[in-house]
């Protein structure tokens, strides 16, 4: 392992290190944002609030819904990936509450995929954009590591 990496400047080894961790997160933020757009044609059915819990995650609250004679569960209010979301998650608590019936929309797909709020994609678009330049940044100190070094020495 020692061998693999002793060829690698620390600059190449820092932009392996940033393409490993974005592109994973940059694949579920793609696929976040594809489930979020197809979401909006997603049939809806009748379901329930079962519970809003009081935790630090206010987002979080557990659905039922019934497709071909199944009861499915879930907790997903829409698609997103985004800290900010969080900050503004305490206004479902004002939306949602126990008992209420909503109604849910499945993947017709998947009826185990279901969100109350298509189409929302909160965080999405800017996680995609962040990690896409990461990933540029990581490409390029691992490919060309000359060209940041050069871009850090013209900021500072």
């Amino acid at each position: 392992m020692d061998s693999l990496f002793s060829n690698l400047s620390l600059m190449q080894i820092n932009g392996l290190i940033l393409l490993v961790a974005s592109l994973p997160l940059l694949a579920w933020s793609l696929w976040n944002l594809h489930l979020s757009v197809r979401s909006k044609t997603w049939p809806k059915v009748k379901g329930k609030i079962l519970e809003v819990p009081l935790t630090k995650r206010p987002y979080i609250l557990k659905y039922q819904y019934m497709v071909g004679g199944k009861t499915y569960e879930h907790t997903r209010i829409f698609f997103t990936n985004s800290i900010e979301w969080e900050r503004r998650a305490k206004s479902m608590r004002k939306i949602y509450k126990e008992g209420q019936a909503v109604e849910v929309f499945y993947d017709f797909n998947n009826y185990k995929r279901a969100v109350l709020q298509p189409g929302r994609k909160d965080g999405l678009i800017t996680s995609i954009l962040f990690l896409t330049v990461f990933i540029l940044i990581g490409g390029t100190a691992y490919y060309n590591p000359y060209i940041i070094q050069k871009f850090i020495s013209s900021i500072f």
